[in-house]
């Protein structure tokens, strides 16, 4: 029962199916979260969704490829369109297999994209995993380190110059901007499956473990916290480290720990499938399936506001000092339905700065220039990913 499940939530998802899941059903821990990562990846459960959405099936797969017909130009690939007062720019085109991505555990395949001073670096997860990068001006020659495994990635900014730091299969790495070649930090027990850096100390997580590890780039290993949730979307907001921590595919709880191992703490529990969080060191936002919530990080704040009750599927954040900015999936089987959002701390409206996204995945935020990472259609075998690039008209 449960290989046909996956079978089927495999064909269905633009991600699952291509590193075909099935082969890792090694137990019943690791069918579980198999099972878990294809359908957060989803959205719903085997049949139906628990909100209502009809799971489809072969008559839904269908009318999803006629859809992604209908938004392809005559030249076969997506035409991504920015909103009023923006501009989009497709800097890296035709790419395969766009997204972090590891082979155990959640499944998850998201994330993947950073920004440092000169380039834009993304991770391609094919049987041949890569970093690749370039000039995020003006696209340009690419660059390619080849990894064990495309697992997470992500950049932070110190005096002088800043860092990369990077989920390669087990290992975590860091690259200093402008390097090429990685230095080792640690080795997990399964595939990197998320990280986060305040610019000394790396924070990790790996399949098939609970526990959040902290790595000091001057020497020294330790937990920062161990519990029963599986800890998914580790973000920084200030000092302090968040998460979801998922007790199933529907329903978990927002977790916080400062980055010195104090502080421990449930914010919120989540139902309606969590999906992913963002931070600063001001506001925390989470999202649902079907709406972004946002609150003050401070411990005394005991409610949550909805500004997005509208969303669609809400992927990766990024959080500043002034906006929360998200992508929204879409329909997973229906080509160039995502899109880019916004929203000031101020307000408490979001605005969209770009749709028509087929498969959006990563997300990077560089002042108020926005990069992200669309993995293609299944129309074209997820081979025409791009790298999208949208600022405000000037």
């Amino acid at each position: 029962m449960v290989g046909g499940t996956l079978r089927s939530l495999a064909i269905r998802s633009f991600g699952c199916y291509r590193l075909g899941v099935a082969r890792h059903l090694l137990g019943a821990s690791i069918a579980a979260f198999v099972a878990l990562g294809c359908n957060a990846l989803l959205g719903n459960e085997s049949g139906s969704s628990a909100d209502g959405d009809d799971a489809g099936g072969a008559g839904a797969s269908d009318a999803g490829a006629d859809s992604a017909r209908s938004v392809l130009d005559g030249g076969g690939t997506l035409a991504p369109t920015a909103s009023a007062g923006f501009q989009l720019v497709s800097l890296f085109t035709n790419l395969p297999h766009l997204g972090a991505r590891h082979n155990e555990g959640l499944q998850w395949w998201r994330g993947g994209l950073a920004v440092t001073d000169a380039n834009v670096y993304w991770l391609e997860s094919s049987s041949s995993p890569l970093m690749r990068w370039g000039n995020k001006a003006d696209g340009g020659k690419i660059s390619t380190l080849s990894l064990v495994g495309a697992g997470a990635l992500r950049s932070t900014k110190v005096t002088g110059g800043g860092y990369l730091w990077l989920g390669n299969g087990k290992v975590v790495q860091r690259l200093p901007w402008g390097a090429s070649e990685p230095t080792f930090l640690q080795q997990g027990n399964g595939e990197i499956t998320g990280i986060a850096s305040d610019g000394s100390d790396c924070y990790w997580t790996a399949a098939g473990d609970s526990r959040i590890h902290r790595e000091s780039v001057l020497g020294g290993s330790s937990i920062l916290t161990s519990y029963l949730e599986i800890p998914v979307s580790l973000v920084m907001g200030g000092r302090d480290l968040y998460w979801l921590g998922l007790t199933d595919e529907s329903s978990g709880s927002l977790r916080t720990i400062k980055s010195d191992g104090t502080g421990a703490r449930e914010i919120a529990k989540l139902s309606g499938f969590p999906r992913a969080v963002g931070a600063s060191s001001t506001w925390v936002y989470h999202g649902l399936k079907s709406d972004v919530r946002r609150r003050l990080t401070d411990p005394t704040a005991t409610t949550d506001e909805s500004v997005a009750a509208d969303a669609n599927d809400p992927w990766e954040f990024v959080v500043n000092d002034s906006y929360a900015y998200w992508i929204e999936r879409g329909d997973p089987v229906v080509a160039g339905t995502g899109r880019l959002r916004r929203v000031a701390h101020t307000e408490s409206k979001p605005i969209t700065l770009a749709t028509g996204l087929s498969g959006p995945v990563a997300l990077a935020v560089d002042g108020t220039t926005v990069y992200v990472a669309v993995s293609g259609t299944n129309e074209n075998a997820y081979a025409d990913g791009a790298i999208l690039r949208i600022t405000p008209v000037p």
